[in-house]
């Protein structure tokens, strides 16, 4: 209980519940983090924040890298990417959690090394965890850290 209403002081701050009654029903089944985006505001940021819908992002014949091994679709979305291109560069990609957008990729590349250099602070790139073994905590942070980098 007392975790609980840590966690609603701490999402009320943020915005994301508005009653502690709330919390408690997706408390208990905290293991579908999905619910709790449900109570975001929606775009094209947090469609992207599990790897799946990354994933998809990279359509066959959009993605200009397809058969490098470093930059193929799964590791770019492992490594929390969507593709995200725009008239001026066709590899354009974003991370939905520190906002941050890469482009001009080259073969040689890790993805997760770019990331991590690129904006150090992206909790994300630093967990360095398969979204089936994020915590309650590790997922919190996530969209913490989402919704202060929209600040920004």
């Amino acid at each position: 209980m007392l975790i609980t209403l840590l966690i609603a002081f701490y999402l009320r701050f943020y915005g994301l519940f508005h009653s502690v009654e709330k919390l408690k029903r997706y408390h208990k089944d905290y293991q579908n983090m999905a619910a709790i985006v449900d109570l975001l505001n929606w775009d094209a940021y947090t469609e992207h924040i599990f790897c799946s819908n990354r994933l998809k992002s990279f359509t066959k014949n959009a993605w200009p890298h397809q058969q490098s091994v470093n930059l193929s679709p799964e590791k770019m979305a492992k490594a929390g990417f969507f593709f995200d291109p725009d008239d001026d560069n066709i590899d354009g990609v974003s991370c939905p959690f520190c906002l941050k957008s890469l482009t001009g990729w080259e073969d040689s590349d890790d993805p997760l090394v770019e990331h991590a250099k690129r904006k150090d602070i992206c909790y994300f790139a630093r967990l360095d965890k398969d979204e089936k073994e994020w915590t309650v905590e590790d997922f919190l942070r996530l969209l913490a850290q989402r919704r202060a980098s929209m600040m920004v």
